[in-house]
């Protein structure tokens, strides 16, 4: 007489494993450095309290005024720093500071600068306009992954981004920067007067030959807030693909994945309006699926 013995398969974490798949790696996120520059001539007046409620009036009653654009950033651009590529692989993003203005104090916070990077930005905008630059890596080479801390789901995940873990994503960003700082030299910059701003990482300077720029980016880097990839689309012949075509999980019956995290490699661009299509593209497999 033979006994079926029934052997369950269980995680690091003590989960009873259904389908052994590839969830979690593949971590992928859009790096970003930020250069700040001081505009030393047309020099705006400090923002007050008053200046504020005009600007809610001007939107309000006459659909006017700076409350009126998105908010995300003043102006962007595209740029390749391959000679032999017309694909973009640097974004640039700018925002725009008055003097003195509160909203500069906010956005050092969401970067989440030490003290002493703070009060020195801050000192700066005391005195000037602040123009910030963020420099985007569009195609970053280095992968992550991400794992469960314990078996419940309140645990925090365990997240390691390995940003910058391949040196060519630092080479990019450095040529990035190298031809920004061309544009300095434009009629319509050095009509501004705008200068950078480096005295704030001075573990960075090197008085022959300027700063390293390396070392800057591994300091002051930061992210977008771009994470994908981490449920991998992909065929069968891909060992690390956990969805199929249609968003299904391979080897697990009545369950989709339908967000940013399905995408095998990430865009040269912002996520927000591709994970919107993910989602609405899933929705339509799923009306087919049950013929609604």
């Amino acid at each position: 007489m033979r006994l079926a013995i029934k052997v369950t398969t269980y995680s690091d974490n003590g989960i009873p494993l259904i389908k052994h798949a590839s969830v979690g790696k593949n971590l992928q996120d859009h790096p970003i450095v930020n250069l700040f520059f001081k505009i030393t001539k047309l020099n705006s007046p400090p923002v007050t309290g008053a200046d504020q409620a005009s600007d809610a009036f001007m939107y309000f009653a006459q659909n006017t005024g700076p409350l009126t654009h998105v908010g995300i950033g003043d102006f962007i651009g595209f740029v390749s720093t391959k000679n032999n590529s017309s694909l973009p692989d640097i974004q640039y993003f700018h925002k725009a500071y008055a003097k003195k203005d509160p909203a500069f104090i906010k956005y050092m916070n969401l970067q989440g600068y030490n003290e002493y990077i703070f009060n020195k930005l801050e000192q700066v905008n005391q005195e000037f306009d602040v123009l910030v630059l963020e420099i985007i890596l569009l195609r970053p080479l280095s992968r992550g992954s991400i794992a469960l801390r314990g078996p419940e789901p309140e645990y925090d995940p365990k997240i390691y981004a390995n940003y910058l873990d391949e040196q060519e994503d630092v080479e990019t960003l450095k040529a990035g920067i190298q031809v920004y700082l061309k544009m300095l030299q434009t009629k319509a910059f050095k009509s501004m007067g705008i200068e950078i701003i480096k005295s704030f990482l001075p573990e960075c300077e090197n008085c022959k030959y300027g700063m390293n720029w390396e070392c800057y980016i591994r300091h002051i880097s930061s992210t977008v807030y771009h994470p994908v990839g981490t449920t991998k689309m992909g065929p069968d012949s891909d060992p690390d693909a956990v969805v199929d075509p249609r968003l299904k999980v391979k080897g697990v019956s009545g369950l989709r994945v339908i967000d940013a995290s399905i995408m095998p490699q990430i865009i040269s661009g912002n996520t927000n309006a591709p994970t919107i299509m993910i989602g609405e593209k899933g929705s339509d497999m799923i009306k087919e699926d049950w013929k609604l």
